[in-house]
């Protein structure tokens, strides 16, 4: 059984914050981006990232872990590019 732990979050206290509590994050934030959310899987501008629930998942660890990169996408907004780590991480997720 899958627990779930959720929590409201104002941005001041999570954008930007891109290493889990161990220091070791391999997400990168580029050109304005930042990374944000408890999880470390929100990714915009820092004054876009608003209060949100903090949802604690086991697929927030592909973000961190598979050097997931937040920058500016081509329809102007941050988002993330999957790197073929964090689309084989998200594949093994959803088979779970």
């Amino acid at each position: 059984m899958v627990g779930l732990f959720v929590l409201l979050v104002g941005a001041a206290g999570c954008a930007g914050d891109d290493d889990d509590d161990n220091g070791t994050s391999l997400a990168q934030a580029k050109s304005g981006c930042v990374i944000g959310g408890c999880g470390g899987t929100v990714c915009g501008k820092a004054s876009n990232i608003p209060p949100a629930t903090c949802q604690v998942r086991a697929v927030d660890e592909c973000y961190r872990d598979a050097g997931a990169i937040c920058e500016p996408q081509a329809y102007g907004l941050c988002g993330w590019r999957e790197t073929p780590a964090l689309s084989d991480c998200l594949a093994r997720m959803r088979d779970l």
